[in-house]
């Protein structure tokens, strides 16, 4: 075996934290309230007449106790909530989100003959939460309230348009033509987009010199930003003018249109309880550093690049002869599939840096997208029914 390690040994006081400086701790509430949600959904649909049908229908949903995740002590440090010596954070997941999804739709769907459909729809929606997902950490932890915006998925605008073309040649007594030469089918859809919505944003480590806001642990030590902290800030203000393609890695100076928020390092963690250490608190105890400044844009306020994609479907199905084995509908079916058709090229994961450097000015690719989804794919089958 091994000979015991005194430094591995900890010791607990009586309120069950080791009695040396310092630990990290993950809390939930006392309370933990279970997430639900409430949909409700109209659809109404009218017969236009001459095979013409219109349909109108409206979605929501509600979304109650949504799980959000901070640091406890950054809303804390506002309300004057006591900090304790041997604890340096506190990563919380607290039930107290809220999310809303409302939507309209519209659809028209139109039969030209027995062997042509064509169907078109649209929908205009908007979704909110303050976080996408359980572990969102929060831009502006110190008001949690300031995070309630655009969900990372919220798609405004969305255009669907679909058709299938199954053509019957021959009929009647020339059906053994239709086996060797009809069995076409030809079927399309087109799927477009307005984006999905991004924050432009400043990361904590480009403007804050290494020093946490409001408490910090020391350079570049954390503090704020530590346990599910804050980890980047939006601006305090926005000036407009922001028109930068996607498609472009031309260098773009962003910073003049956006003001950066005020950030002033925070009081050191030691310094804030009684009788701190002279050399490392020479004013003695001190109170918390100012929270930075409230954001001037809303989280999710900018969205794009949108979205574009043509797929299609060809294939030829042959009648086989009536076999004692295969039964009379026994057939071969060649059949292409194609994605992207139109070798489209559809971009995400945007540069949300507004300031790619310490001080302007900066080379910056805010806008600039840093990922695309796939090129054109074409997949071949051969099917055999019996």
């Amino acid at each position: 075996g091994y000979a015991p390690n005194p430094n591995a040994i900890l010791t607990f006081g009586p309120n069950n934290l080791p009695t040396t400086c310092c630990t990290d701790l993950t809390a939930f509430p006392v309370t933990e309230p279970t997430t639900y949600e409430m949909h409700y959904s109209l659809n109404t649909e009218y017969d236009l007449g001459h095979k013409w049908v219109a349909t109108v229908g409206y979605q929501g949903s509600q979304t109650r106790h949504l799980t959000d995740h901070y640091n406890l002590y950054n809303p804390g440090a506002v309300v004057g909530l006591m900090f304790n010596p041997l604890i340096h954070g506190v990563t919380f997941y607290g039930n107290d989100g809220n999310a809303t999804f409302n939507a309209l739709l519209l659809e028209a769907k139109h039969t030209f003959s027995q062997s042509f459909l064509l169907d078109t729809q649209y929908r205009l929606s908007h979704t909110m939460d303050p976080g996408s997902n359980a572990y969102m950490g929060q831009f502006y932890q110190w008001n949690l309230k300031e995070m309630f915006g655009n969900a990372d998925y919220d798609v405004r605008h969305a255009f669907k348009l679909y058709g299938v073309w199954s053509p019957t040649i021959f009929h009647g007594s020339h059906s053994w033509l239709e086996k060797v030469a009809g069995g076409w089918s030809v079927s399309g859809i087109l799927n477009l987009h307005s984006g999905f919505p991004w924050s432009p944003q400043y990361p904590l480590g480009e403007i804050s010199n290494g020093f946490d806001p409001v408490y910090s642990l020391g350079q570049f030590a954390g503090g704020s930003s530590s346990d599910s902290g804050v980890s980047a800030l939006l601006p305090a203000a926005y000036a407009g003018g922001f028109n930068t393609s996607a498609r472009s890695s031309k260098s773009y100076d962003a910073t003049s249109l956006f003001t950066q928020p005020t950030l002033v390092p925070g009081t050191l963690f030691t310094c804030l309880f009684p009788n701190p250490p002279l050399a490392q608190c020479p004013l003695g105890q001190q109170g918390f550093g100012p929270v930075p400044s409230l954001p001037g844009t809303r989280r999710n306020s900018f969205y794009g690049p949108g979205y574009f994609d043509v797929d299609a479907t060809l294939s030829k199905q042959f009648g086989l002869p009536t076999l004692p084995l295969l039964g009379e509908n026994a057939n071969i079916e060649f059949r292409a599939n194609f994605y992207n058709l139109t070798n489209k090229l559809n971009l995400w994961d945007l540069q949300t840096d507004i300031a790619a450097c310490g001080a302007p000015p900066c080379n910056g690719h805010l806008g600039e997208a840093q990922q695309s989804l796939g090129a054109r794919v074409i997949e071949m089958q051969a099917r055999f029914s019996f």
